[in-house]
């Protein structure tokens, strides 16, 4: 994301602005402890707030609805894997029309 920092390591940093509400400080938001990106606006990790106890799976992605989302591990998510399950609008006479289709994530890889 482009108004966030992912750092390595549990030290805080000398001169480093973090505040939870003053503006033009840094927020912090997640304790990570496994984080993978494939791209902008995709990522998926472990990690929990500084207010949880336990850490818990977390997806962002765009453009994978929930049912998409459930599907990601760690292994799987890879640029140009496909999920089945993602729902799309088709316009048909009368209305429209869902109907489920794959996702792919990203671009497909070429060889």
């Amino acid at each position: 994301d482009t108004d966030s920092l992912y750092l390595k390591g549990l030290k805080p940093l000398k001169d480093f602005a973090v505040h939870k509400s003053l503006y033009g400080f840094f927020k912090l938001e997640h304790y990570i402890t496994m984080f993978k990106v494939i791209g902008a606006k995709r990522y998926i990790y472990y990690g929990r707030t500084p207010n949880e106890k336990n850490d818990s799976f977390c997806v962002t992605c765009c453009g994978a609805d929930n049912d998409i989302k459930k599907q990601f591990t760690f292994d799987n998510f890879k640029t140009g894997n496909t999920f089945y399950g993602k729902k799309s609008l088709h316009n048909v006479k009368g209305g429209k029309h869902i109907y489920v289709t794959t996702y792919r994530l990203g671009k497909e890889d070429k060889p």
